[in-house]
């Protein structure tokens, strides 16, 4: 599990979910252009993304080997959010989630 992503309405949400993870684990909230993170467990979206909740993300060894393999077992990508050798979110939501993987660094 590389870490989960929480949609909210806006920045502001956004910031105070971040600081609640915070505070609650002893981890730093920084900001990104589009979003907070605690630590590296929570990035709080500064407003709607996919996933009707948020994404989970996945990390993985190896990022294309592990596309192709998701490939074989007939696993979708979306266009969206697609970075070549890094990131792929799968078509399908799991349970309200956008899921990604994610190459781990």
């Amino acid at each position: 599990l590389f870490h989960i992503g929480i949609n909210s309405r806006n920045k502001e949400e956004a910031q105070d979910t971040a600081e609640i993870f915070s505070r609650l684990f002893l981890m730093k909230a920084t900001e990104t252009d589009d979003s907070y993170f605690a630590g590296k467990i929570a990035e709080i979206m500064k407003g709607p993304f996919l996933g009707t909740n948020g994404h989970i993300g996945i990390a993985v060894n190896n990022f294309n080997r592990a596309v192709i393999f998701m490939k074989k077992l007939g696993i979708e990508f979306l266009d969206e959010g697609y970075i070549e050798g890094s990131v792929a979110y799968l078509r399908t939501e799991i349970a309200g989630y956008a899921v990604h993987i994610k190459q781990k660094y």
